[in-house]
């Protein structure tokens, strides 16, 4: 256990989900991620109380099936050492279709980037929420595909990992997701609103029902928060829209990069400053 994130030579991936989130399916992605990775390692910790040496079997057979080696994972129960144990991975990998709520946000706070996938259904929408929320929406993907192709070429780029890891703590702390008094606010706002709206078709009541006959709450979104991205990353979500620029990140970080996107070459400057 470490206290102080370092870039490991070969990348640990990791999960902190319940192990019931970590599906035959999930786990075929996992093995396609790091099968890219020789030496890679899979860390999976299970914040749950009971069954711990019943639910770790169930768990190791689950990787077995799945073609993991002993060598290649390691689990873990509950901990004191919790939050410590974010240290010792580089990138976590997001469950699906019951995605990470809580340990996600544990996981950003902590300055892991998260990997996760998405779909229609509002079990799949928690991790997307939050990546949007804290900045760093890129990281969420709508495929199996995606979701493997960035794991890969997030995992590929030690200086970007540095890079998150520094930043996402303080991203987090200065997103919407902390700010109690902000979203307390825009909930106020608009329980005013429905209730405005409320009285201005109360005039319109069906006197046998005493409801009104055409009611029709309003669902737009309140929030009007947005990230508070630190300077050194604010290039961060053009440079990630497509998987091709996931590198541009760090020439925005460290200088000069020339990437080509599309068959032409685009040369990219930024401010070579170091990240403290």
């Amino acid at each position: 256990v470490t206290n102080v994130y370092h870039v490991h030579d070969n990348p640990i991936f990791g999960s902190f989900n319940n192990f019931g989130k970590i599906t035959p399916k999930i786990l075929s992605l996992w093995r396609k991620i790091m099968n890219q990775f020789p030496g890679s390692k899979l860390f999976l910790k299970d914040g749950g109380r009971y069954g711990g040496e019943y639910r770790k079997d169930i768990m190791r057979e689950r990787l077995h099936n799945a073609s993991f080696n002993d060598e290649e994972f390691a689990i873990e129960g509950s901990t004191y050492d919790y939050f410590d144990r974010y240290q010792d991975v580089d990138i976590i990998l997001d469950t699906y279709p019951y995605v990470g709520g809580g340990t996600t946000c544990d996981a950003l706070y902590s300055g892991v980037p998260v990997i996760t996938m998405y779909g229609r259904r509002h079990s799949t929408r928690f991790g997307y929420s939050l990546l949007h929320n804290v900045g760093i929406g890129e990281l969420a993907c709508a495929t199996e595909e995606e979701y493997v192709e960035k794991a890969v070429a997030l995992a590929s780029d030690k200086e970007l990992l540095a890079a998150l890891h520094a930043k996402l703590p303080e991203m987090m702390r200065n997103s919407p997701v902390m700010d109690a008094r902000g979203y307390v606010r825009d909930m106020e706002a608009l329980y005013e609103k429905i209730w405005s709206k409320w009285l201005q078709k109360a005039v319109d009541i069906d006197p046998e029902n005493e409801v009104p006959k055409e009611y029709d709450a309003p669902f737009e979104t309140p929030m009007q928060s947005t990230p508070k991205i630190p300077k050194e990353l604010k290039k961060l979500l053009p440079s990630l829209k497509k998987i091709q620029m996931l590198s541009l990140l760090k020439g925005n970080l460290f200088g000069k990069k020339v990437l080509l996107i599309g068959g032409q070459k685009e040369t990219y400057l930024a401010e070579n400053k170091e990240i403290k």
